[in-house]
């Protein structure tokens, strides 16, 4: 059997995506670490660069992010496409892509 959902649903209340998977398994996504871990080339290049700065500051500020989750939408039958509030669309969440995000929060 291959690796399918057999339902997505975007909770806006509680801020998750909740994934019920075809083997009978369940999933839910925090925003937060669906966009920490958002597999576009753009989030994991920024990603890779914020460990990389060699300055001579005591500490670096980052600025606290805000976003929400507006829409999801099937790419094909392989993944999903988050829409966010920042106009950030770029990531392609594959389904074994999410299996792995899950057994990394559980």
């Amino acid at each position: 059997m291959h690796l399918r959902p057999r339902s997505i649903k975007l909770d806006k209340q509680r801020q998750i995506l909740v994934v019920d998977w075809h083997d009978g398994s369940s999933a839910e996504y925090s925003w937060n670490s669906l966009r920490d871990a958002c597999p576009c080339a753009q989030c994991r290049n920024e990603y890779s660069a914020e460990n990389t700065n060699n300055t001579d500051m005591v500490f670096n500020l980052n600025p606290v992010k805000s976003f929400s989750l507006n829409l999801v939408e099937l790419a094909g039958n392989y993944a999903l496409k988050l829409y966010w509030s920042d106009g950030h669309n770029s990531g392609i969440y594959g389904w074994e892509y999410l299996k792995t995000i899950d057994s990394l929060t559980t």
